[in-house]
């Protein structure tokens, strides 16, 4: 009789007893198995031995499994005992095979205690072995109290192939925790800059899981040990503290305080909208001013014709002749211009704050000029066409100052109103931050609110949805409803993005939009790269209609 090339392949896994056991498995008769293994150890110095032992075994009638002939083996006996929240005595519970000449490949788990690991899987299933002895060791902390039964196999082969053992049977009782968790790590204040991605750390004995708070409420999905608050900003400012807890209770920490510096402002705007001849379809931008400085330089421009010069698609779809004017908060007229002349003035103006040259005899206009300045004092600059033109305009607003110098008195929020559609109806606004540290904005695209106001009624945009993008033209969130999520897109920039609350809209002083409403809002806080930074937020229909919109850039100090 030969023996099969596939049993012979698996000798080095099993030793020779386990062969003559294996071959009993098959329950062949002793004088066919004595010459099986006669014909495989005939050169062997052992030979005879190995035959009286298998005549003795079918003597026995003895038959056991291949499986059986190698056995797992645990370095602590079962039953385990353990507790919630008490990590398993390191380096945990080992199993190996015994029996081989070879260490097993992979190895098959039923079922794995909440908290615990087997060999770094959490989840059962079969696994291959990374270590060279072919161990698999369960360890971790516990999180449910229970008795928990684990069925394991052994493998030769990796993903659970070639000769398996027999399945051992291995319990796991897991009690509840005897007390509360106790804090031994307290978590640390910091004092950081906004931008800057503070982590607070907190320990606790016993502890089988944490919920971090923020100024006493739960943060959502911060339920890990630490809590990193990545690009901060400055509505996040506050005490925070960490729950530590069990089945038995919970331990609360002591507060730690996160303040957030910010030296960065905004320092100009720019939309593009397109400009109609029926009732508010001009392009109208404004602006509010703070600080102890009591004069505010500003340059103001409105731009058409050359919008086709730096924008070749908008060909023939420009406004020809636009129309600037600004008023103050009383609605009366400060400054106005139809065509913008050409001067040596104007053209140092816009060299100063890098804007970009008009043509000397264009129709584009402009104003430079200095406005009081100081807290609650705005300013409404209007684009229109004359003559009743229509067609795509530009209307810009920069902080000469913030060019020239530091100056006392700052923008402190912008925003542009105009009818909205889609494609080249929607509303542009460029905008610029400056300064050492990240910035703090509220955004919004208001639509549905901007009903309240009795003259707009009925022409206000229905839905609008709201896109904010970097200087490369991606995407860094967007938000339509501004009580639904915000999405993140694909931008690298480091900004931080939070959702907008009634408090931080009260607390800059923005007008009030319903709770549920079709309005779109954000909290982003925007890197100035050590200098300064532009970014454009886009308002567009979500369903395809036209309307009245406004977009409002707010400092968040």
């Amino acid at each position: 009789m030969k023996i099969s090339y596939g049993f012979r392949r698996r000798i080095p896994w099993i030793d020779f007893p386990a062969a003559v056991l294996a071959m009993m498995l098959q329950r062949t008769p002793a004088p066919r198995v004595i010459a099986l293994v006669g014909e495989i150890l005939a050169a062997s110095p052992t030979s005879s031995l190995l035959k009286a032992a298998v005549v003795l075994e079918g003597s026995l009638g003895a038959m056991h499994t291949l499986a059986g002939a190698t056995t797992i083996t645990a370095s602590t006996p079962s039953p385990l005992s353990a507790t919630v929240g008490v990590a398993v005595t390191s380096p945990g519970v080992v199993f190996g095979v015994v029996g081989t000449q070879a260490p097993p490949s992979s190895w098959s788990i039923n079922a794995i205690p909440p908290g615990m690991n087997f060999s770094g899987h959490t989840s059962p299933g079969t696994y291959n072995v990374v270590s060279q002895n072919g161990i698999a060791i369960l360890g971790g902390t516990p999180t449910a109290a229970g008795s928990y039964t684990l069925d394991l196999v052994a493998f030769e082969y990796n993903n659970g192939s070639g000769i398996a053992t027999r399945p051992f049977s291995y319990t796991v009782n897991v009690s509840g925790a005897n007390t509360a968790p106790v804090i031994t790590t307290q978590p640390a204040s910091q004092s950081v800059n906004a931008g800057a991605s503070p982590t607070l750390s907190v320990a606790a004995t016993g502890a089988t899981g944490y919920q971090w708070q923020w100024n006493g409420t739960n943060i959502s999905n911060a339920t890990n040990s630490t809590l990193t608050l990545a690009n901060i900003g400055t509505t996040q400012r506050g005490s925070y503290t960490a729950v530590a807890s069990n089945s038995t209770g919970s331990a609360t920490s002591t507060a730690a305080n996160v303040s957030v510096s910010v030296t960065s402002h905004l320092y100009n705007i720019s939309s593009r909208a397109y400009i109609g001849t029926g009732p508010f379809q001009n392009l109208v931008a404004g602006f509010y001013t703070d600080g102890p400085g009591s004069n505010k330089n500003v340059v103001l421009r409105g731009i058409g014709p050359n919008l086709a010069i730096v924008a070749p698609s908008l060909a023939g779809l420009t406004l020809a002749n636009p129309k600037l004017t600004l008023y103050n908060g009383a609605a009366a007229v400060l400054a106005a211009n139809t065509a913008w002349g050409g001067g040596q003035t104007l053209t140092n103006a816009f060299a100063s704050v890098y804007a970009t040259p008009l043509q000397p005899n264009s129709n584009d206009t402009a104003v430079f000029m200095g406005v009081p300045a100081g807290s609650g004092i705005g300013y409404t600059a209007e684009v229109d066409g004359l003559n009743n033109g229509s067609g795509v305009a530009l209307v810009e607003v920069y902080d000469y100052d913030s060019y020239v110098g530091t100056p006392a008195s700052r923008l402190i929020n912008i925003s542009s109103r105009a009818v909205v559609g889609t494609g080249n109806q929607s509303l542009v606004a460029g905008f610029y931050v400056i300064g050492a540290t990240s910035q703090t904005l509220l955004i919004r695209a208001v639509g549905p609110a901007l009903a309240g106001t009795p003259v707009y009624s009925g022409l206000t945009l229905a839905k609008p949805t709201l896109t904010l993008y970097d200087a490369s033209g991606n995407i860094i969130a967007s938000n339509v409803g501004w009580s639904n999520a915000i999405t993140a897109g694909n931008s690298t920039t480091a900004a931080g993005i939070q959702p907008a609350t009634t408090a931080i809209m009260a607390g800059v002083y923005a007008s009030t939009i319903a709770a549920g409403s079709n309005d779109c809002a954000m909290v982003v806080t925007l890197p100035t790269g050590g200098s300064a930074a532009g970014y454009t937020a886009q308002v567009s229909s979500a369903d395809s209609t036209t309307g009245l919109a406004l977009v409002e850039v707010y400092n968040v100090p």
